[in-house]
């Protein structure tokens, strides 16, 4: 969508400077040195509204992946490991970081024992 736009923006701009030219040429009887004038700031216009587009679009896919880059993937998992038949209570907490950022991870539990 944007794309579009900025495409009827530089046609529109274009369709003006030749208008103005035009006008200028034959209507009001400029000097060649003012339409070329005209021409060259509108094709200047031109290429920084392209270049500020394409500046946007880059620093937008930039945030984006730094964005996804720190993402917090953490996770955790909570299993019974018995070591001996009769060691049934031994609860293992495992807390899992992928990602590159630090974690600092508190566990609080509340246990109750049914049976």
């Amino acid at each position: 969508m944007q794309r579009y736009t900025l495409r009827v923006i530089i046609i529109v701009m274009l369709v003006v400077a030749a208008y103005v030219s035009f006008c200028s040429a034959y209507v009001f009887d400029e000097s060649i040195l003012s339409i070329a004038t005209f021409i060259v700031l509108t094709l200047t216009l031109i290429a920084l509204i392209i270049y500020a587009y394409d500046t946007n679009l880059i620093a937008s896919m930039a945030r984006a992946r730094w964005e996804r880059g720190n993402i917090l993937e953490s996770y955790y998992s909570m299993t019974i490991v018995p070591r001996k038949d009769n060691d049934r209570g031994r609860t293992l907490f495992l807390v899992g970081n992928p990602s590159t950022l630090m974690l600092r991870a508190k566990v609080w539990c509340n246990l109750q024992l049914y049976g």
